[in-house]
């Protein structure tokens, strides 16, 4: 895969200057669309199993 380009895409506030010096561009997401892009804070498995998000991840 030489010939792909990776851009790395950075959470708020977070970001890697080695990463970012080495990749011939990056992106930094939104603080909005991330919170738009999580679970809900239960997701049931097919199985009854229920996923609870973490509070510190709302």
């Amino acid at each position: 895969f030489s010939q792909k380009r990776v851009v790395p895409v950075f959470p708020p506030d977070r970001w890697s200057s080695a990463l970012n010096t080495t990749a011939r561009g990056s992106l930094q997401i939104e603080r909005d669309i991330l919170a738009k892009s999580q679970f809900p804070d239960e997701v049931t498995k097919p199985d009854g199993y229920v996923l609870r998000r973490p509070a510190e991840w709302r």
